[in-house]
């Protein structure tokens, strides 16, 4: 049986000094020592087994590639073989600029006429739904005189 540790307090009743079964002397303000961990790999080693990792699969994805080859359909290998005709945009006639500048001021000049037409509408049906105009278009529809029409138009519009 190993013999136990003695405690001494202070005369606060605070422990001064511990010390645990392998010797080391443990006191209230020193850390608890911690076990030893595994030893870790260096920085080169490492950096050189991630490097031989990634070259094999390189390696390892070329191999294949080289095996499959050969067992490839005709179709897949001649559309692999040819080379690429380019991004569909290129197929598309050239125009110069002064053509694509008429066309940005034609969408421009139909855009602007649609906006015109929605504002021109909606402050219309705000007249139309105001109460001056919706009187006179009573009036104008119980009496049909010259100075009803007059005062409908003029609150209407």
């Amino acid at each position: 049986m190993s013999p136990r540790p003695q405690r001494f307090s202070s005369a606060a009743g605070l422990p001064l000094s511990l010390q645990s079964p392998d010797g080391v002397s443990v006191g209230p303000n020193q850390p608890k020592p911690q076990p030893m961990s595994q030893p870790t790999l260096g920085f080169w080693k490492l950096t050189f087994a991630i490097t031989t990792g990634i070259w094999l699969g390189c390696l390892a994805v070329a191999v294949t590639a080289w095996l499959i080859w050969p067992n490839l359909p005709p179709a897949v290998v001649t559309r692999l073989a040819q080379p690429s005709a380019g991004t569909p945009a290129s197929h598309l006639p050239a125009r110069s600029n002064e053509e694509m500048f008429q066309q940005y001021l034609q969408r421009q000049q139909a855009t602007q006429e649609q906006q015109n037409r929605q504002i021109e509408k909606s402050e219309q049906e705000k007249r139309f739904s105001g109460a001056p105009c919706q009187f006179w278009l009573q009036q104008y529809q119980a009496n049909p005189t010259e100075g009803n029409q007059r005062k409908m138009d003029g609150y209407c519009g």
